[in-house]
């Protein structure tokens, strides 16, 4: 099967998980649910976009990934809590290279659902999807040096350090130092 199929049924299917959960594709419906948390200052205190200001940003950006696209360059799942039938937060799969055999992973969930396992069985599972269906061999998270939350989330998940990685960032006026991690295929 191509690349293209493959990178589409896996954006596309329902990926129901442990912990109550389910990875879907973003519906339009989303968007209160999403702005719920990407208003949150404290849940993209880290990032370099602010906290958004009004529905209608979240609402554009699910539409923007709605649009029909005929190459895939990157994967995005909503996580659902199934109990609530809520989006809680959303993980991401980016500068997929078939030929380095290597993409990177974001997520992002809603402070008020922190520390339940849901964002770890989330990423977990999205990795356990590249490195088999992807055959990639290794995936590359990155997240700042003040943010334990995503550290220990992603140590959780099997990842280690790029000891060689040093890169600083500003972030909203503050610096930081960015660290670099990787989770490879032990197949």
């Amino acid at each position: 099967m191509d690349r293209q199929k493959i990178l589409k049924q896996l954006e596309c299917g329902d990926h129901i998980l442990s912990n109550g959960i389910r990875l879907r594709k973003l519906q339009e419906d989303d968007a209160e649910d999403m702005f719920e948390y990407t208003s949150n200052e404290d849940c993209c205190i880290y990032l370099k976009w602010g906290p958004h200001t009004q529905l209608e940003q979240a609402r554009q950006f699910i539409l923007k990934r709605l649009i029909h696209k005929e190459t895939i360059t990157d994967l995005l799942w909503g996580i659902e809590l199934l109990k609530e039938d809520k989006l809680i937060g959303v993980v991401r799969v980016y500068h997929i290279d078939f030929d380095r055999r290597q993409a990177e992973i974001s997520y992002i969930i809603n402070p008020f659902y922190a520390g339940n396992g849901y964002a770890t069985t989330a990423v977990k599972y999205v990795i356990s999807l590249c490195l088999k269906e992807l055959s990639l061999d290794k995936i590359i998270a990155f997240y700042v040096d003040k943010n334990t939350k995503s550290e220990k989330l992603l140590r959780r998940c099997g990842a280690i350090d790029d000891k060689e990685w040093d890169e600083k960032a500003v972030i909203k006026n503050k610096n930081y130092s960015v660290r670099r991690c990787f989770i490879f295929h032990r197949g």
